[in-house]
Parts: structure tokens; sequence; C-alpha cells
């Protein structure tokens, strides 16, 4: 059983993001855009799928030889 840790609920009572609202169900319009800009500071360190246009990929596939696919198919399953 997971026991929790009266530190830390202590502080998660003083901090407002933690704290249960029946008032907020949506992301927009941004409360507390400090936090927001480091999320998204954060989320630019990685690739997005919408940023990689895949569009042609299909026919990339089609022009590979069966051995190639095969590879591809075996290494991309890990």
């Amino acid at each position: 059983m997971i026991q929790k840790n009266p530190v830390s609920i202590k502080y998660a009572a003083d901090e407002p993001m933690l704290m249960p609202s029946n008032d907020r169900f949506v992301l927009f319009p941004i409360e507390h855009a400090d936090i927001w800009k480091a999320y998204k500071d954060q989320a630019a360190c990685f690739w997005t799928a919408e940023e990689i246009d895949l569009e042609k990929d299909k026919d990339d596939w089609a022009k590979l030889k069966d051995s190639e696919r095969h590879f591809l198919k075996h290494v991309l399953a890990f």
C-alpha cells in the first residue's frame, strides 16, 4: 500500500496548480502564462508529428525493394 507523505500533502495544499477545482475544465484561456511558456519551451526541444511531412512516405515505401522493406519492418518493429 502506498502511504502519503504528510509533508508533500502540506505543500500540495499550498500550491494553487494542485488544488482541485470544479471551475476549470478547459485549457484556454491560459491562466498561468509562465507555466504555459515553460511547457512550450520544453515541447520545442522535441520534434512533433505536426512538423514532419509524411505525405510522400507511401510513394517512397512503394519504391523500395522487397528486401529493403523487410529490413525496415524488422528494424521498426522494435
